[in-house]
């Protein structure tokens, strides 16, 4: 009985609620139109920028990176593209994966680090061979990694990287 009540009670407040907000707008007619036309001003401008900011999704290209080091990390924005930069020519070398560059790349980078390096990364299309075009899926810095890389290899990569991957 009490949850009926309950909703009998919401619902008389909601009406009553809807009902001067009617009058509201009634008696005030260009209030209305002000806040109206502000909040479809405010919703055009976020759709216009969202429209023109760069697009980050395949790695790199956004104009807002900084040297600034965030917390937990000890690379900086740029750093990341940078490094996810080298590490993609890295595995896409004509005469094989060169291990060594990455092992160089890599030693020593936190999760953080790994994690804003994988992000610049982005997805680049891949296929068994590194780089590759439409119909081959996009794959993440990860992905790539363990296939790039033998076993032994992955592992020696965790001990240059401990607890990252």
């Amino acid at each position: 009985m009490a949850k009926s009540t309950a909703i009998t009670k919401v619902a008389t407040t909601t009406k009553n609620a809807l009902q001067n907000t009617g009058k509201a707008i009634a008696s005030n007619p260009n209030t209305t139109l002000y806040v109206g036309l502000g909040l479809l001003s405010v919703f055009a401008v976020y759709q216009i920028t969202k429209y023109l900011k760069p697009d980050t999704s395949s790695g790199g290209g956004n104009l807002d990176k900084s040297n600034r080091v965030p917390y937990g990390a000890t690379i900086s924005e740029n750093q990341a593209e940078v490094i996810a930069a080298a590490l993609h020519q890295a595995m896409v070398v004509w005469n094989g994966t060169n291990e060594n560059r990455i092992y160089e790349l890599l030693t020593g980078k936190n999760k953080k680090d790994f994690s804003m390096i994988s992000n610049s990364f982005g997805k680049p299309r891949y296929d068994d061979f590194g780089d590759a075009y439409f119909p081959f899926p996009k794959k993440s810095l990860s992905y790539w990694l363990y296939s790039e890389l033998e076993d032994d290899e992955i592992l020696k990569l965790k001990q240059v990287m401990p607890n990252v991957i």
